[in-house]
């Protein structure tokens, strides 16, 4: 569905948007969530990294109307997945891409309250446009202004301007996962384009299991990740806070406190701990090397070396 931005009863422009959403062994609830905003793009490329596909699960996203089913065969990695569904928004004349992730929910008008914050931008400014992620029941809404300039946000239920993806390039598919959106959205800023939060907007974004653990006297909770995780995290929030480092010196003291919290995590859990902990360490070790791509792959590689 186009949709179109006005001031008062002027006409200001009429927006052709496209959506893509990444799709990894997805589960029955992927429907759920596709069909809260399917009505709000006028085509959505669901683009699948499954190695096995679910063809039950397949027919029904395929069975949506408006969805184009994409299959890459093989875990090719979030970014290279997004930059399937850019280019072909560009090739069917898309001015704005919504990128989604299959845990992902919107709101019914989401879309709509986004663009509200191109009023008062230059269309041509604005690099994205991201809701608030609401991944933990106890974050609440952000005060201040609804529509706030921001270095970087999470990939899933932004609106991104494909005029801007055409003067910066596509999303780095040598990242695989983890940091691909902060590293976009760093570039989106060195090249003069804004980031805005919509604080009003709010986007259901699962992260991942919490877990709780006892810390004296206080409960913390915690986003889980799988071990494999922690690998990409380290490697790649080294890789990407180190290349911005210079440009944009608090995300990169950012990360460096959100590492430290993940290290902490790894000794209060109890669960994996050593594992996790060797993932960790192997990232860094690779970020080291200049070691990037799939984990698999580059073990791969090393074995036959």
């Amino acid at each position: 569905m186009s949709l179109s931005l006005q001031r008062g009863n002027q006409l200001v422009h009429h927006f052709k948007i496209s959506g893509v959403v990444v799709l990894y062994n997805p589960e029955k609830n992927v429907i759920t969530n596709i069909q809260s905003y399917i009505h709000q793009v006028d085509i959505l490329y669901a683009v699948d990294n499954s190695e096995e596909i679910n063809p039950s699960i397949i027919e029904q996203i395929k069975k949506i109307k408006k969805v184009v089913y994409i299959s890459n065969g093989d875990n090719c990695g979030v970014a290279k997945a997004l930059n399937v569904g850019a280019e072909k928004s560009i090739e069917q004349g898309g001015e704005l891409l919504l990128t989604m992730d299959q845990d992902s929910k919107a709101t019914p008008d989401m879309v709509a309250k986004m663009l509200e914050c191109i009023k008062g931008n230059k269309v041509s400014s604005i690099g994205l446009i991201a809701p608030f992620h609401l991944y933990k029941k106890t974050l609440k809404m952000p005060k201040g202004e609804p529509c706030q300039k921001v270095l970087t946000v999470m990939t899933s239920g932004n609106l991104l301007s494909l005029n801007a993806y055409k003067k910066v390039g596509p999303f780095m598919d040598p990242l695989f996962i983890d940091h691909v959106d902060h590293e976009y959205c760093l570039r989106l800023n060195l090249n003069g384009f804004r980031v805005i939060q919509a604080n009003n907007v709010i986007l259901e974004h699962h992260l991942g299991s919490v877990s709780s653990c006892k810390l004296l006297f206080h409960e913390l909770d915690f986003i889980v990740h799988d071990h494999i995780r922690f690998y990409y995290k380290t490697r790649n929030g080294f890789y990407v806070a180190n290349k911005y480092k210079k440009i944009y010196p608090e995300f990169y003291r950012r990360f460096l406190k959100l590492f430290i919290k993940d290290i902490v995590k790894v000794f209060l859990l109890k669960n994996d701990r050593l594992k996790n902990l060797q993932m960790i360490i192997r990232g860094y070790k690779d970020f080291r090397k200049g070691i990037l791509g799939s984990l698999e792959k580059t073990s791969k590689n090393a074995k036959k070396i």
